[in-house]
């Protein structure tokens, strides 16, 4: 019989205490006192009959007896002054108050086995469980029950640690292998789907390690290996045995759950089955096959919402979405891959898999050394892991460390040299022997890479590259043909550009590319102003300040004749830069001709005070009084847009009957993060996770991205002054300060009992606020009236058709009292 209180047991069979770090030694009789007061829990056990059991033959002292219940307590971590398991009652005797759980020789135990932080669950639950039985050691080896020992808890640790597959505990196993042979089935009696053996056989320095899987339910072996090692040493043997089980095990059991799930009926599957189906079309997918891994993961996600594994799994098919081009949006797709993997290192801050896709978005937005570091994190925790060390290889590779990169992706072979996902380190392979001058190799990896993927292009681009450098020019002029028929646009610069070299090496790469027939039309870059005479600048705006209740110092500016308004007319908002503005500058002027026009940067932008803790919109709010406030404004009319219509709205709760008049360009009256805002949330939150990454890189992704949802109409000849305007303009804290700001609010009770004349507009194809939002304001506000403008921006600019007739209407609008 097996005792379980709290983390302890008690096996009475084979007369062991075990804890949470397995067995305890103890006194014979501090064990038999313990297991007596067990069989008699609950019930006061008195001096006398503690006495009689213990010392029948002869008298001894209360102290004896004192000592002994001292003994027991300290076995299982209690104490008289806590009496948690074993209680006193003075004078009387002792009672047993731990509640117990009886555990049977034939009781299925499905715990994993318990890892420093604790009892350690697996990853997507549903997972089959793990017995390891000891291995056998044979040879000249003074312990070799010692060696069997060690060996095996060294695999079931390694195993454990990636948290894949529960395993059944070493005190349940040896419990189990004591029971006759008839009484013993695997499956049956351990709850074990697979069972893990093996055998180390030593002749002097030279090892041999025999490894076996078996499947219980069918009897079955589903894997036999045999692997030659050289004896260095007794810690170096227990690490490279456990992490040569660890990588080989691991994708023969994921394999045989993938076989049993896809003849699983789709509404039968579990999590677990839905996670493997997936887990296999990614490892080396194409298009049509990264989408149904998709679908297979958001399944597994509805099944099971807290797993971090799932969300990884989910963030590798968005970077390969972004990798290979398969989606419209490249760089929503590099965000959807960070979010994901964000929210799996929340839920699993251990999971190696996570780690090494975030390495990767680091790396795609060239922040070198961060994405190093990640990857460095991703083996930390999983140093088994053969995707964690090939994505290192690729980012060495990338970064200029050519000769790691090769030792990182050698690592990664040795540990799974069958393994799906190799095409990602095989590419990083390939360009850190092209770094090297090693051509024939990268060749061989080229040709390794197509045969592994014959559809995608970084195998044939390797190709290609390579036989130029070594001269065989037909060869690679008919690599380029090949190339030429899976992308007939495909465009040298633009691939080049794509890939984030970190050394002059991308130039290298694409001088061979074209050398082998290829072309390129230059990498994307149009002129901020059209051929031609360069327009003169108007003049900057004055500038003055004010000082917020909380002591934040606003910029502000006031300039033009007529009545008073208030507007924010730009987005985000620079008055240094403001003035030249491509998408603001003329709408500001034709404001100015009409009105007394006050603008302000808010805090942490612009010209305001830029070192800001913290922001909501009572901050903003605050702000816009500041300025209201300095400029001596009495009742005024507003226009505002973008985030700048919650703010608006904020204002007026706390301000009601300042404002005369108002037009509103994409507002809502819920802010993001509400459940009827669907799929915006989920883009909002990739493209935080992205500005996590690096806003303020050289590389423009994320302020590109942003810019794509506020100005999806941005000309080309106007993206390179936008990068740089939002660069100077707030910083990556701020901005995501901002977007979480917009995110909970809710204004639908303060809408409906406005009385302001309102004009509501709002992009038909607004990408950041969808229409409905603006439709909803519209019909919130009494009176309001709506105008809808065939645009996708999120602000009226310059570059909207029939801008000047919409600004017209607004100006219209605004002056109709004055």
């Amino acid at each position: 019989m097996i005792y379980a209180f709290e983390t302890f047991t008690v096996d009475t069979d084979r007369f062991q205490l075990s804890g949470p770090e397995g067995p305890i030694e103890a006194e014979p009789q501090s064990l038999e006192f313990l297991i007596h007061m067990i069989r008699n829990r609950g019930q006061l056990v008195s001096k006398e009959a503690l006495h009689q059991t213990f010392w029948p033959d002869r008298v001894v002292s209360d102290a004896a007896l004192s000592t002994l219940v001292s003994n027991a307590r300290r076995l299982v971590g209690d104490s008289g002054d806590e009496q948690r398991i074993i209680a006193t009652r003075h004078g009387r005797g002792f009672i047993f108050r731990a509640e117990i759980r009886e555990i049977e020789g034939s009781d299925i135990i499905r715990d994993a086995m318990r890892d420093t932080a604790g009892g350690a669950k697996p990853r997507v639950e549903g997972a089959p469980a793990i017995v390891v039985l000891p291995f056998e050691i044979v040879g000249d080896t003074p312990d070799v029950k010692g060696l069997s020992e060690g060996v095996t808890e060294e695999v079931m640790a390694a195993l454990a640690r990636s948290r894949w597959f529960p395993l059944i505990a070493r005190n349940r196993v040896r419990t189990f292998l004591e029971l006759p042979a008839e009484a013993r089935h695997p499956f049956k009696d351990l709850g074990a789907t697979y069972l893990v053996e093996g055998g180390v056989f030593r002749d002097g320095d030279d090892i041999r390690l025999h490894l076996q899987l078996t499947d219980t339910e069918p009897a079955l072996h589903i894997h036999v290996s045999r692997h030659e090692l050289t004896y260095t040493g007794l810690f170096t043997l227990l690490d490279e045995i456990s992490t040569i089980v660890t990588a080989t095990i691991h994708p023969e059991l994921v394999e045989a759950e993938r076989l049993k799930a896809a003849a699983t009926g789709p509404d039968a599957r579990s999590a677990w089955q839905e996670f493997v189906l997936g887990q296999h079309l990614i490892a080396a997918p194409d298009k049509a096959a990264n989408m149904a891994a998709r679908t297979h993961f958001e399944r597994a996600l509805a099944l099971e919402p807290g797993s971090g594994r799932i969300h990884a799994g989910l963030a590798m098919t968005h970077l390969w979405d972004y990798k290979y081009g398969w989606s419209d949006n490249a760089e929503l797709s590099l965000g959807a891959a960070a979010r994901d993997a964000e929210r799996a290192l929340k839920l699993a801050p251990d999971d190696s898999w996570a780690w090494s896709i975030l390495s990767i978005c680091e790396l795609t937005l060239r922040r070198f050394d961060a994405a190093l570091d990640t990857a460095r994190r991703a083996i930390e925790v999983d140093p088994a892991s053969a995707m964690a060390h090939g994505c290192y290889s690729w980012i060495l590779a990338y970064s200029g460390h050519y000769d790691d990169a090769k030792a990182a992706f050698a690592t990664a072979m040795a540990l799974s040299p069958s393994d799906r996902r190799r095409g990602l380190w095989l590419t990083g392979h390939g360009i850190a022997q092209f770094g090297l001058g090693d051509f024939e190799g990268a060749l061989q990896s080229a040709r390794e890479l197509i045969a592994l993927s014959p559809e995608h292009p970084s195998g044939h681009r390797m190709k290609c590259a390579s036989l130029a450098c070594l001269e065989r020019t037909v060869e690679a002029r008919r690599a380029a043909d090949t190339l030429m028929k899976l992308l007939p646009d495909h465009d040298v610069d633009e691939a080049v550009a794509r890939q984030p070299f970190g050394t002059a090496l991308g130039m290298a790469y694409s001088r061979a590319l074209k050398r082998a027939g290829l072309t390129g039309s230059g990498r994307r870059g149009v002129p901020a102003t059209p051929p031609g005479a360069v327009p003169a600048s108007p003049p900057p705006y004055p500038l003055e300040n004010a000082t917020t209740a909380d002591g934040v110092r606003i910029a502000w500016s006031r300039f033009g004749s007529g009545p008073p308004l208030l507007a924010a007319a730009r987005w985000l908002g620079n008055l240094a830069l403001d003035h030249e503005n491509p998408f603001s500058s003329r709408i500001v002027t034709a404001l100015a001709e009409r009105f007394t026009l006050v603008q302000f940067d808010h805090r942490g932008m612009g010209q305001s005070q830029r070192d800001i803790d913290g922001l909501t919109l009572s901050d903003f709010a605050s702000d816009m009084e500041a300025v209201v406030g300095a400029a001596g404004l009495d009742r005024f009319a507003l226009l505002t847009m973008g985030h700048g219509c919650p703010v608006a709205f904020e204002y007026l709760r706390r301000n009601p009957g300042r404002i005369s008049r108002m037009a509103l360009f994409g507002a809502s009256a819920t802010g993001w993060r509400h459940p009827e805002w669907g799929e915006t949330t989920e883009r909002t939150e990739a493209i935080m996770a992205v500005a996590r990454l690096g806003w303020d890189a050289e590389e423009p992704t994320f302020r590109r991205l942003t810019a794509q949802a506020v100005l999806s109409d941005t000309p080309p000849a106007d993206t390179a002054w936008l990068d740089t305007y939002l660069r100077q303009t707030i910083s990556t804290g701020v901005s995501l300060q901002v977007i979480d700001a917009l995110g909970t609010y809710d204004f639908r009770d303060l809408l409906g009992s406005m009385s302001i004349p309102a004009l509501v507009l709002h992009g038909t194809d607004d990408v950041a606020v969808p229409i409905k939002h603006g439709k909803a304001v519209a019909e919130a506000i009494p009176g309001a009236e709506f105008l809808e403008m065939d645009t996708r921006n999120h602000i009226l600019t310059e570059s909207d058709p029939g801008w000047r007739d919409v600004l017209d209407r607004v100006i219209g609008f605004l002056g109709r009292d004055s």
